[in-house]
């Protein structure tokens, strides 16, 4: 696991996004997750 912004952001959404599936079903779901790098960059990722 090379721990580049946007690696951190799809590790963070493949581990949040089965929490929030299994807590609220289909009432929420997680459609990508933003890591900041800076004030002014960031990296983001979607599952699709």
């Amino acid at each position: 696991f090379i721990p580049t912004a946007e690696n951190l952001a799809k590790w963070a959404f493949e581990q949040i996004e089965p929490h929030i599936v299994s807590k609220y079903e289909q009432k929420l779901r997680l459609v990508a997750f933003n890591v900041r790098e800076t004030p002014k960059s960031w990296a983001s990722w979607k599952k699709y």
